[in-house]
């Protein structure tokens, strides 16, 4: 290698030594390890529009065993509540904001950065994130196969249920789950919940429901439905119409003759015992 390329190989590697050094010596020193956001539901990076955020961050900073909470910072010049010792070596600290009461998030997306300084106020590291704020309600559908159904079947409703915490695109599959759907007849005659597993966190749910037809008695009857998320938001009401035909055939009395040897006989007796036989089979076959 001639001299001149050596040196400039020199030259290059300690440029590069330069830029980077900072960089290994930052990483070497200090450290934010992790960083937890919840709410007051508990949802990792996930908050109700007026809530509370609880802060928890483990850091680590070699060569000094003591990180107090001042050295945390959050944004601009909010520091942390309180620091603490791990018993691996960590510091563990802790933030809530607002310190009581709640606050009202007007956007879908609450963005934020923690700083991390030494003991002598020199900027060792920072970290953001960003928290989603969950300001929809679901919405929901709902179907049935057909327009009417006779006293002897059972209605299916088939519901879908979507959510999103937000419209921003980083809501995308993102919500606080559903918690229940209740169904309900405008007429009063049938109310339903229904059967979805305990502290369901997905943002999609479809499945159905069977009701008996003779619970909704006979004619036009509307169903409708609301979907509740686990923060407590109704979507609107979906309702679906159908019919129940509940009224077994009938024979008019006179329209019915009974005719011997070419005479015509009438008998009223005789047509309530048709009309009694009827629906005795019409009762067996919705039984």
């Amino acid at each position: 290698m001639s001299e001149k390329k050596y040196l400039q190989f020199i030259a290059e590697f300690l440029i590069m030594l330069v830029l980077t050094l900072p960089f290994y010596t930052a990483s070497a020193y200090a450290s934010i390890n992790t960083v937890s956001v919840k709410g007051s539901s508990g949802i990792e990076n996930l908050i109700k529009t007026k809530d509370n955020l609880n802060f928890d961050v483990i850091v680590s900073l070699a060569g000094n065993s003591t990180i107090t909470d001042k050295q945390v910072i959050l944004g601009s010049n909010l520091s942390f509540d309180k620091c603490s010792p791990t018993p691996n070596g960590m510091t563990q600290c802790t933030l809530k904001f607002p310190a009581s009461g709640d606050f009202t998030f007007a956007y879908g997306t609450f963005p934020y950065i923690i700083h991390l300084y030494k003991s002598n106020g020199a900027l060792d590291e920072s970290k953001s994130g960003m928290v989603l704020v969950d300001n929809r309600a679901p919405q929901v559908k709902i179907s049935v196969p057909k327009n009417q159904f006779s006293g002897s079947e059972n209605v299916t409703i088939n519901y879908d249920v979507t959510d999103s915490a937000c419209d921003d695109a980083q809501c995308s599959g993102k919500c606080s789950g559903i918690k229940s759907i209740a169904f309900s007849a405008a007429n009063g005659s049938f109310k339903q919940s229904a059967d979805i597993q305990a502290n369901y966190t997905g943002c999609q749910l479809t499945s159905s429901i069977g009701v008996s037809s003779k619970t909704f008695g006979d004619g036009a009857v509307i169903v409708s439905a609301v979907a509740v998320d686990n923060f407590g938001q109704s979507s609107a009401a979906a309702s679906v119409s159908f019919s129940v035909d509940a009224t077994p055939p009938t024979i008019l009395a006179n329209s019915f003759t009974v005719q011997r040897k070419g005479l015509t006989v009438a008998s009223q007796r005789l047509v309530k015992i048709v009309n009694n036989f009827i629906r005795i089979l019409t009762s067996a076959a919705i039984v």
